[in-house]
């Protein structure tokens, strides 16, 4: 492992200490495992892009909007969930998973649905990544 991607293992595992996640993957079932290591890797990429930092003094994601045609003034900052996350969610029926995945997303990043529906999907991944491995840990 290069010395850049030391860096940014290490800001992932800052990230995932401050909100609780275990990123040992020795305890995961192989699909959990798998997935895990897909999402972590989604993360680590923006970080390598320069879209995606992890920041201490407010333990949040911050991600900075790069192909969307969204107006953004400022980086995307993506918190850990509140209870408010979840009771979002109950607005949409058993069968409406991604609709409760993106109300989880828009309640964590503090900006409406409609800003996270309408982005590119190279931003949506990593943000995507982040709720999925918080939600899944």
């Amino acid at each position: 492992m290069g010395e850049k991607e030391i860096i940014y293992e290490d800001e992932f595992n800052r990230w995932a200490e401050a909100w609780e996640i275990d990123p040992d993957t020795d305890d995961m079932t192989q699909l959990d495992k798998d997935d895990f290591i897909i999402q972590k890797a989604q993360i680590i990429k923006a970080m390598k892009k320069g879209r995606m930092k992890y920041i201490d003094e407010t333990e949040a994601m911050e991600y900075t909007v790069s192909r969307s045609k969204v107006a953004m003034d400022k980086p995307i900052s993506m918190r850990r969930s509140k209870g408010t996350s979840y009771i979002g969610m109950d607005r949409y029926k058993e069968r409406e998973g991604v609709h409760k995945t993106f109300s989880m997303m828009a309640e964590m990043c503090g900006v409406p649905i409609a800003v996270l529906s309408n982005l590119d999907g190279i931003d949506l991944k990593p943000l995507m990544a982040v709720a999925n491995i918080f939600l899944a840990t």
